[in-house]
């Protein structure tokens, strides 16, 4: 299982300060989110979409992240095509296209997640 700690960029000094300087180039809030997946996690996080844009930096270990193409929003349980695959509004990959992006994370590297689009994790890899 995956261990999240929302918004801790205002309680972990450092990331408090990234959390600042991103803000203040992007002229736009920012939450910083950091989550911790134990090595060999099939599924680490379930296919889902955000509201917002996501910048992933791969701090430690690997992480596959597969990011798909935002899905036909007529199919939506839920009114919202940027909450997707959330309680009972479930995002089955076999609904989609295949991935945009199919990587490995390594430590340093950064991915861009634009809000809407469907992705997800696994630390099980080679």
């Amino acid at each position: 299982s995956t261990v999240v700690l929302n918004s801790a960029g205002f309680f972990i000094a450092p990331l408090a300060a990234i959390a600042l300087s991103m803000a203040d180039a992007f002229e736009l809030p920012v939450w910083l989110n950091m989550y911790l997946t134990r090595p060999g996690q099939l599924l680490s996080t379930q296919l889902h979409t955000d509201l917002q844009d996501v910048f992933v930096v791969q701090t430690q270990g690997r992480k596959r992240w597969r990011v798909y193409a935002p899905p036909d929003p007529s199919a939506a349980i839920s009114s919202n095509p940027l909450a997707r695959g959330k309680g009972l509004d479930a995002l089955a990959e076999s609904a989609l296209d295949a991935p945009l992006i199919d990587t490995i994370m390594e430590p340093g590297q950064i991915l861009y997640v634009p809000a809407g689009f469907p992705h997800t994790t696994s630390t099980a890899v080679p």
